[in-house]
């Protein structure tokens, strides 16, 4: 399976590689990879989005494939993920934290182990009612809504969940719920940043707690008033916190930690 990709920057020597979240794409990063001028920014479509939409998704496959786009390339790479592209992220600092720099994840789920067989069945459920109707106009618009993202990414939001099949995105947003801690997270050494939108639903905060006693180098902020997609609704913030923790400089007061 080849993947496609895009650099910007590519002279220069740091490298970020973004990774988006479930039925978007690589666009959503046009406002960090644009502005980020000091760092090699890279960009990828996940398996079974956008151009890499006849790759099928499967969480651990596109880990290993990532990976090997950053072990050619021959450097250092510092890694941002939202949501599922935060998950992909943790999975390859479980493999090959060797060849990872800092990592910083937002608006990642974690499935804790008490959940039950009854779960699972209501996760059934609510894709095969989002599989069903996730082409209409109404549900694209509810989604702005309710992320507080600009009516400008009405026909990109549209573009992005019209190209995937239903089945494809029940099995994309499945392995999104279903996501469980790696087992080797807690032996790694890179500076992790955890973060979550202060707006965003309750799992994400326990998941935040859980990713941080876990992972001996982290730190869990919630982000106070932002949505899940903030890297849209306020980017400059957004690129701030990436460069800062990069740099290993202060990051903002305002953010709340989690513990």
């Amino acid at each position: 399976m080849d993947l496609e990709y895009e650099e910007i920057w590519k002279k220069n020597k740091e490298s970020i590689l973004f990774l988006h979240g479930t039925g978007l794409g690589s666009w959503i990063w046009k406002n960090q990879y644009l502005k980020l001028t000091d760092f090699h920014c890279v960009v990828i479509d996940l398996p079974g989005h956008g151009k890499n939409q006849a790759n099928p998704f499967k969480l651990q496959t596109a880990s290993e494939k990532i990976l090997e786009l950053i072990k050619e390339h021959g450097k250092t790479t510092h890694v941002v993920g939202l949501s599922l592209g935060g998950q992909i992220a943790l999975e390859m600092l479980n493999n090959s934290p060797e060849v990872l720099g800092n990592v910083i994840i937002t608006g990642v789920p974690i499935r804790t182990p008490d959940k039950t067989d009854n779960f699972e069945k209501l996760v059934e459920y609510v894709l095969q009612e989002y599989a069903s109707q996730k082409n209409t106009d109404f549900l694209i618009k509810a989604y702005i809504r309710n992320y507080n993202i600009s009516k400008d990414y009405f026909e990109l939001l549209k573009s992005s969940t019209t190209t995937i099949s239903p089945e494809e995105i029940k099995r994309i947003f499945k392995a999104n719920m279903l996501f469980e801690i790696p087992p080797h997270l807690n032996k790694v050494d890179n500076p992790v940043l955890v973060l979550g939108g202060e707006k965003e639903y309750g799992i994400i905060k326990s998941s935040i707690k859980s990713l941080v006693k876990t992972i001996p180098h982290s730190k869990g902020y919630i982000v106070p008033e932002m949505v899940h997609m903030w890297n849209l609704t306020s980017p400059d913030y957004f690129n701030l916190i990436i460069k800062n923790w990069i740099a290993a400089r202060k990051l903002p007061e305002d953010l709340i930690p989690v513990e």
